[in-house]
């Protein structure tokens, strides 16, 4: 029964971690700690699991508690937190610890300073309160589910945006690769920072040279689980390609149909294919790898995009959609962002139109909008006329 509670709690627990950087051990603890394991009169009739006291979301429900005054045990009748399962009140405990005299709980990594440091706040009153909570971890191996050893299964993305310092890539019609790739990834980057779970590191975050091998170098050391190599085409040509090495794995050639097409789901245009070659990048990293070409630099029509901020997002899109499907990203929670963004059926062929259209990028479907993003869709719609 006890591992069963601990398994129930897990998931919350960690998901709270990582949104809050609260330690899991410490929740799970707290809650064994505080509900008698989920048996109490307070966990069974008002999913309060951490004796919170006041009004909850669904309400408030008075019990008898133990509170320590001057040293010694009274019993009270206090009102505390109702809520309508053990998710919401592991989500509303977190808020509650945000405030200012827990702000040393916060991001805590050790286990045994965050059952103090919660304590000496006045989350409880009971002078053996961090001891219990210390005994707790250590007997059922809690720390375990802590963030220092969960960042070892976060998802490690490795983006090398190409070039760079006295390497500029391809230039012309005013434009110059290293440049170009640089605003991408930086992009994907802030994409990417929207969902759990996932750690992104770029090569380079300016304009400084790097030597290929380097570049391979890093993503192995950091044991990335995907590297990404951003680029933009030159030579004559027109359109979007993607590479893999001719030795790729199964995993990298799937990897690849999905991020080539959402890319060019995203930006349109022509489709050069999906390509193998061997290229240092994507060779000499160990881990699945793909190199993008975005367009032609010296093709005008496509210039002319490349030119557009909004243009380069929509790149930095297509790379970032595909990367959540590839490894199921889960997007973090936050007031106004919906949980369920799957895309009606009968609302796909409206979307498809306005990334065709440039209207809009198609992210977040289930979203509000405000009325600064409704204005920029209805000014993009007619064409960006001069104001």
């Amino acid at each position: 029964m006890q591992q069963a509670f601990i398994d129930k709690i897990v998931p919350a627990a960690e998901k709270v971690m990582h949104k809050y950087r609260i330690l899991a051990s410490l929740t799970i603890a707290q809650a064994i700690l505080e509900s008698s394991w989920g048996k109490s009169e307070l966990a069974v009739k008002a999913y309060n699991l951490f004796g919170i006291k006041g009004k909850g979301p669904a309400g408030s429900y008075e019990v008898q508690s133990k509170e320590f005054r001057n040293g010694t045990a009274v019993n009270e009748v206090s009102s505390f937190r109702k809520y309508n399962n053990w998710d919401e009140c592991l989500e509303d405990r977190s808020v509650f610890l945000l405030k200012e005299r827990y702000k040393k709980v916060i991001g805590e990594m050790d286990y045994k300073k965050a059952c103090l440091e919660i304590w000496k706040a006045g989350y409880a009153t009971d002078p053996k309160y961090p001891e219990k909570l210390i005994n707790i971890i250590e007997q059922f191996n809690l720390n375990k589910f802590d963030l220092e050893k969960k960042e070892e299964q976060m998802i490690k993305i490795f983006i090398d945006p190409g070039h760079g310092g006295k390497d500029p890539g391809a230039a012309a019609n005013g434009l110059m690769e290293k440049e170009l790739v640089l605003m991408i990834s930086k992009h994907m980057k802030t994409l990417l920072n929207e969902y759990e779970g996932v750690q992104i590191r770029l090569s380079r975050e300016d304009d400084r040279f790097i030597e290929l091998a380097d570049r391979a170098r890093m993503a192995n050391e950091w044991g990335a689980n995907y590297y990404c190599s951003v680029h933009i085409n030159a030579g004559g040509g027109d359109g979007f390609e993607t590479y893999i090495s001719q030795n790729a794995s199964t995993q990298s050639v799937k990897n690849q149909n999905v991020i080539h097409a959402e890319i060019l789901n995203a930006i349109g245009g022509t489709d050069r294919g999906k390509k193998r070659a061997n290229y240092v990048v994507i060779t000499a990293s160990k881990m699945p790898a793909i190199l993008t070409e975005n367009l032609f630099i010296d093709h005008p029509d496509s210039a002319k995009k490349l030119k557009d901020p909004e243009f380069l997002k929509k790149v930095a899109h297509g790379h970032v959609n595909g990367l959540v499907q590839i490894f199921d990203l889960k997007r973090k929670e936050s007031g106004n962002v919906n949980k369920d963004q799957t895309v009606s059926n009968w609302a796909k062929e409206a979307q498809q139109w306005v990334i065709k259209q440039g209207i809009s990028d198609g992210a977040r479907p289930k979203d509000q909008v405000t009325r600064e993003e409704l204005w920029t869709m209805l000014w993009r719609a007619a064409g960006n006329p001069k104001v």
